[in-house]
């Protein structure tokens, strides 16, 4: 049942093709003229019967674009306003106006909504009719507040560490969401967060079953939801159930391909399942879909490399290296940023390997469950006495996610150690 993953990987040249939302149920604000219409929150843009989801950040510029009322914006202000405090080239707003372009059904030359401002920016155009039109405002001020509290609990999960990812649980909880869509996303975000609580900070058992029921529930209320199913797939890949896993996945990916969340959890779901190749794909396509994210790319690294396909490893490495320089030139290194450059570091033969060795052994001595990929990239170069301490401090602290370990390739060398079994023993 489970079916080859590889052909459903997302296509460049055209938006998907989806069912219209039901409108009378929707909470989200609107902007649009006659021709066309974005529902802001769920990012579906409607162009006569055709409906796609834009990705949040060619959603974001096209939200900018309107709201400059026929005015033209420059490209800097456009790179500032999306990409804020992150370092990228002009050709990531290239590809979101490519992208609005495409669901608004006009060709990249000569198009007349969303032109080009030669050597300034881009402008988008307004029909009569809509020109002195305002952007439909949400039902209620308690819905905005709902969402708004919705984004707070996934910032929160975003953060990561137990007490962030905790309260994040809670936080999705004990949103008052008036709308089905809005309830699923929120019971999709509990899931989501009660499956790491699970794997990475010793949530237990119960966390593990509420996990299931809070996805099931999701998709019960919105089954066309790719939030809830891709959500419902972690959930199912956790709980060990293949095959129902990645038809939930088929289905996330089937409604919204070019969602971050999707692509992740399925790359983690096929890294588990002992598909190398079609992990690293998923996850390199999340790292795309966000120009920030570099922990996908150190994923995918030791995807490739459980696909035998070092060169590639190497590459998502120094990808994921360039992208930690770029953050930590910009906002404070936290120890999870630090420990990841490490990892690119020791990957990369990029120190000396004493000093490098030696300072991952000082990062790696609280036992955080964040310090699991440096613990692998010791053990890749022979450092597999400081990695298995390190492992078994972060067992003590709660970590749990022993099918992960057992396809980690990066700790082949330490399998048949008394320490390693003695792990395995512990998880299994």
């Amino acid at each position: 049942m489970a079916l080859d993953l590889l052909r459903m990987l997302p296509r460049v040249d055209a938006p998907p093709r989806i069912s219209p939302p039901d409108r009378r149920r929707s909470n989200d604000a609107m902007i649009g003229d006659g021709d066309w219409a974005l529902e802001t929150d769920s990012r579906l843009l409607t162009r006569g019967d055709h409906v796609s989801r834009l990705t949040p950040k060619a959603a974001h510029v096209l939200r900018l674009l309107w709201g400059a009322e026929g005015r033209a914006l420059s490209r800097e202000a456009l790179l500032e306003h999306v990409w804020p405090d992150v370092v990228v080239g002009e050709e990531v707003l290239t590809q979101s106006v490519a992208e609005i372009r495409r669901a608004l059904g006009e060709p990249a030359r000569g198009a007349e909504r969303l032109q080009t401002v030669h050597k300034h920016g881009y402008l988008l155009r307004r029909s009569r009719s809509a020109s002195d039109a305002r952007p439909t405002e949400l039902r209620s001020s308690g819905a905005i507040d709902a969402y708004a509290a919705y984004c707070d609990a996934c910032e929160r999960f975003n953060d990561g560490g137990a007490e962030n990812v905790q309260n994040s649980v809670a936080m999705f909880a004990e949103i008052e969401a008036s709308g089905d869509e809005l309830k699923a996303m929120c019971l999709a975000g509990e899931a989501r967060s009660l499956g790491f609580l699970y794997l990475y900070y010793g949530g237990g058992d119960a966390a593990l079953q509420t996990m299931r029921a809070r996805a099931e529930a999701a998709v019960a209320l919105k089954p066309r939801q790719p939030l809830a199913q891709s959500a419902l797939g972690f959930a199912l890949s956790v709980h060990g159930c293949e095959d129902e896993a990645f038809a939930a996945f088929e289905t996330a990916l089937e409604l919204d391909p070019a969602l971050w969340e999707t692509n992740y959890l399925l790359g983690r779901a096929c890294f588990v399942a002992g598909r190398g190749r079609t992990a690293a794909l998923m996850l390199e396509r999340a790292a795309a879909v966000r120009p920030e994210d570099h922990h996908s790319l150190l994923f995918a690294a030791k995807s490739r490399k459980s696909a035998g396909d070092d060169e590639r490893s190497r590459l998502n490495l120094s990808r994921a290296l360039m992208r930690i320089e770029a953050q930590a030139a910009h906002l404070p290194q936290g120890p999870r940023l630090a420990a990841d450059r490490l990892v690119c570091a020791i990957g990369l033969g990029a120190g000396e390997p004493k000093e490098l060795e030696s300072a991952a052994d000082d990062m790696l001595r609280g036992g955080e469950p964040y310090g699991y990929y440096l613990a692998g990239a010791l053990a890749a170069v022979g450092a597999g006495e400081i990695a298995l301490r390190a492992l078994d401090a972060m067992v003590e602290n709660g970590w749990s996610h022993g099918a992960w370990m057992r396809r980690d390739p990066n700790l082949k060398d330490l399998r048949e150690t008394s320490g390693y079994k003695r792990l395995e023993s512990a998880l299994f």
